[in-house]
Order: C-alpha cells, then sequence, then structure tokens
C-alpha cells in the first residue's frame, strides 16, 4: 500500500559500524488512520507515502484533502461524474486493499476510453548474477546461475509478443470494459542478485503506484516447497511445480529444473492478481498446469477484476 511504516537515521562514525537511531513506528487501519505509533520526529509522510499535515492530521492528496479518520475525502471527487454508484467523497471505491488513490482523483490499470484500451503495465526485475544458497537436505552450498542478458532480452520480446499478437483473442466479451483490448506493457530488467531485484522492484513506481516485481532461481533441492509439493490437474494427473509466487505478489521464485516460458507466464499472471486452489490446477488458460496460454476468461478478469490499480487516461 505504500504506507511509511519505520523512519530511522544513520549515524556512520570514522571507525567501527554504522549506528541507527529509531525515529518513527507506525501501524495503520486499512483507511489510513494510525492504529498505533511511536513517533520522535516530524515524519510527514506517512499513509501511501502522502503528506499529512502535522495540525489538522489531513492527507494532501494532490486535488483534494483526505481525511482517514472517517475515510472520506472533504471536497467533490473531480471525475464524480464517472462513478454515480458511488459517494463523491469515498476512498478508492472503498477497497483500500485493492486500490491507491496517488492524486484524489481516481483509484490506479491503464484504461483509454477514447482508444478502448486497457494496458496491463509491470516491471519485473529479474536475478542476473548468480547466488548461492544453502541446501535444506544436505545443509551444504547450492549455487544457482542467473539470468543471462540473452535470456532476459528474449523474456521482453517473447513475453510480449505472445501476449499481444498470439491469443486467439485481446478483446473483452463481458462486464464494464465490454469491446475493449487487453494490451500487455511488460518489462524485463537486469535486477542483479536476489536480495536487489527484490530491493529495485521496491522502488520501482508508475505515477505513485508499485509496479515492481522480482523474478529469482532457486533449485529444486534448495526449496522445500518445490520437493515436497506437486500440482494435482482436474484430470487427477500431477505436474511438478514449476515457480511460486510470494503472498504479496511481488518475489517470483522459479523451480530451476522447471523454468519453461509457460510455467514463468503462469508466476507472471499470479502477479496480476490470478490464484488457483491449494495445490490444484485451473481447467483451463493460463492457471492449467501444464499452463496454456491465457484464453477469453483470462482476459475478461484482467479487464474486470478490481486486483489491479486502475488509471483513467482522460
Amino acid at each position: 500500500m505504500g504506507n511509511t511504516r519505520i523512519v530511522y537515521s544513520t549515524t556512520i562514525p570514522s571507525y567501527g559500524t554504522p549506528e541507527y537511531t529509531l525515529e518513527a513506528v507506525m501501524d495503520y487501519f486499512p483507511y489510513g488512520k494510525i492504529l498505533r505509533e511511536f513517533i520522535k520526529t516530524s515524519e510527514k509522510y506517512v499513509t501511501t507515502r502522502h503528506e499529512r499535515d502535522t495540525e489538522t492530521g489531513l492527507d494532501y492528496r494532490g486535488a483534494r484533502f483526505y481525511d482517514s479518520d472517517v475515510a472520506r475525502f472533504l471536497s467533490l471527487d473531480p471525475h464524480a461524474v464517472k462513478y454515480p454508484n458511488l459517494s463523491d467523497y469515498c476512498y478508492v471505491f472503498n477497497n483500500p486493499l485493492a486500490f491507491v488513490d496517488p492524486d484524489g482523483k481516481d483509484g490506479i490499470r491503464i484504461i483509454n476510453p477514447e482508444t478502448k484500451t486497457i494496458t496491463i503495465k509491470a516491471i519485473y526485475y529479474v536475478q542476473s548474477e548468480n547466488a548461492t544458497f544453502t541446501n535444506i537436505t544436505t545443509g551444504g552450498d547450492v549455487k544457482i546461475k542467473g539470468y543471462s542478458d540473452k535470456q532476459i532480452r528474449k523474456m521482453n520480446e517473447k513475453t510480449n509478443k505472445t501476449l499481444n499478437n498470439k491469443l486467439k483473442s485481446n478483446t473483452v466479451t463481458q462486464g464494464e470494459f465490454k469491446g475493449y483490448t487487453v494490451k500487455f506493457d511488460l518489462e524485463f530488467r537486469a535486477g542483479g542478485t536476489p536480495n536487489e531485484t527484490t530491493h529495485k522492484a521496491a522502488n520501482e513506481k508508475y505515477n505513485g503506484t508499485n509496479i515492481g516485481n522480482s523474478i529469482v532461481r532457486r533449485s529444486k533441492a534448495d526449496l522445500k516447497y518445490f520437493k515436497d509439493r506437486s500440482i494435482v490437474n482436474p484430470d487427477g494427473t500431477t505436474s511438478d511445480i514449476g515457480g511460486v509466487t510470494g503472498s504479496n505478489k511481488r518475489g517470483i521464485v522459479m523451480n530451476t529444473k522447471k523454468d519453461t516460458f509457460k510455467n514463468r507466464l503462469h508466476e507472471i499472471f499470479h502477479t496480476l492478481g490470478f490464484t488457483h486452489p491449494s495445490n490444484i490446477g485451473g481447467k483451463q488458460g493460463i492457471m492449467k498446469y501444464p499452463p496454456k496460454n491465457p484464453s477469453q476468461t483470462d482476459i475478461n478478469q484482467l479487464a474486470n477484476d478490481n486486483f489491479l490499480p486502475t488509471e483513467v487516461n482522460q
């Protein structure tokens, strides 16, 4: 959600280790009201990294002021005509866990009513340097190669080409955006070590909204999830796990021995809000195991699901 949780200062002495001083710790209710806090400094940027006025307690959202105590804006939504079913003062469609509001106007998917397109945009920082992990079974070291420049280049070319040009249909056939075309703008960048990919992903913003993800490799022997589990398909057959996406939807870990294009695409769609029952493959499309190309149902879900933050281009 982009909330400031911890603030600390660092002092680096002429010799010895750096010293850290805790300045602030804050926990929040979903709509931004502070649940509990420890503050020694005048930290102004709190909920979703917006400035909070220290005298009034209001957040400045660019277009208008927001009161987290009552979960309402204090003036009319300048785009209220687009949402006749909602209060002109409500915050992020009354769903703060699925949406963010960078400027007090809209929630954030890139929807263009003029061209009738929905662009799915995300950036993935890919492990590009070798890493060493501890084998959970033997306790020894396991060395995992990072993705090469050539592999990352192919990710950029093949992923967008497949999703934009090779699906049976990218046209939405039901819901509010029926008739719109879904386009994909997924970018893959060399991220360095696994820790560096995570750090870079956490700081990747688009108009104030985090769109960063990470992709790293772990071997089958090194990650217990791959060693102990398999996917059960609807027809009763089983498939080895190709990868796993963290619960925060920002960390993809691929099984080195099953790191195929379709398995990777399957995990990418998890970062876009797709789920399936635990250890059970879907019946069709990208959630099936082994995965297929995204189906019409998948395209409709991308267009109408509220998982992705949404931005409307005027």
